[in-house]
């Protein structure tokens, strides 16, 4: 990819961003037309369509392959990698504004400077020194943000995070499945209540503890993660977290494991519409991965076995109670 595309596949996901604000900004304000229709749904459908009928042949079979679990990993030969990591230096060069970067180079070079660390974001953006370039100074900004100075040059610890973010992260309603899916990727089941969390920087934190887990095993590295994105029911305006709809999604521009396909499970059709809107706000590669899956349980599981998702290992019952692991 150029750098020209880079930029403006950049500049498109900013314009997500603008589009998902707006968006959630009118329902906010004003829930409920006086008819009771929706009138962003078509516009919502109309954006995300886009998205599919812009991807070339090749990329919509690569796309496909991997939503499936049918895909096959980089080949990352020694001269390949070596090759995406001298380009690095050169894409960090032309970022202009870095603070998080600049104060993590001066607190422990060797850490970012690291191959290993660096081709953690090359991974996770397909092998684009571009791209791996925007997403590492992002990620530096993003744990400076959510964990402090302290935290910035150094894998993250469960003692990071705070009692409450501890016990969002206990509520079981982030979990990693106990299988693979068929082809070796981990799966993260995603539950939402309001109840698991006190504000919403417990559940961001809690996210990104758990994904920057998973980096510590290469394969997650090479392969990405499959979420599992389910809440069965309604949503209640009144209640729902705005920062949360908001700022969830958008933890996919700087994470350092790669989203390789997305699986938004529901059985309204209020929360179909959030799902949607909240898709504007990750990446195009996750928004052309992503399926949305409309019925009851036994349907959407019947669904997901077409992924090759072990839906049979699911931590939640028929009932939609959360079975807890320790």
């Amino acid at each position: 990819m150029s750098f020209e595309t880079s930029q403006a596949s950049l500049r498109s996901n900013d314009l997500f961003d603008l589009q998902q604000d707006t968006i959630l900004g009118t329902h906010f304000q004003k829930r409920n037309n006086a008819d009771g229709k929706d009138y962003s749904s078509e516009y919502i459908d109309s954006l995300l369509a886009k998205e599919f009928t812009s991807l070339t042949v090749q990329e919509w079979s690569k796309t496909y392959e991997e939503i499936h679990g049918v895909s096959d990993c980089v080949d990352e030969t020694p001269a390949f990698v070596e090759n995406c990591l001298s380009q690095i230096d050169d894409e960090l060069s032309r970022i202009s504004d870095k603070a998080a970067y600049d104060m993590a180079m001066q607190q422990d070079k060797a850490y970012v400077t690291d191959d290993k660390f660096r081709l953690m974001f090359l991974r996770a953006t397909g092998f684009d020194p571009r791209k791996a370039a925007v997403r590492l100074v992002a990620f530096l900004e993003g744990k400076l943000r959510f964990f402090g100075m302290e935290t910035l040059t150094r894998q993250l610890q469960l003692s990071d995070l705070d009692a409450d973010d501890l016990s969002c992260l206990k509520a079981g309603h982030l979990q990693l499945l106990p299988v693979r899916d068929r082809s070796g990727r981990p799966v993260e089941l995603e539950t939402f209540h309001d109840e698991s969390f006190k504000v919403a920087t417990n559940r961001l934190r809690a996210c990104i503890f758990l994904w920057c887990m998973m980096t510590e095993d290469e394969e997650n590295q090479k392969r990405g993660v499959v979420i599992v994105a389910m809440h069965m029911g309604g949503v209640d305006w009144s209640r729902l977290d705005t920062e949360m709809v908001r700022e969830l999604p958008r933890l996919d521009k700087w994470s350092p494991v790669r989203i390789s396909a997305l699986h938004l499970c529901t059985d309204h059709p209020v929360t179909s519409f959030l799902w949607r809107t909240m898709m504007l706000g990750v990446i195009h590669e996750t928004r052309v991965r992503h399926r949305l899956h409309f019925g009851t349980r036994t349907e959407i599981k019947y669904s997901l076995l077409g992924y090759g998702i072990p839906v049979d290992v699911f931590p939640i019952s028929d009932r939609g109670v959360i079975k807890r692991t320790a």
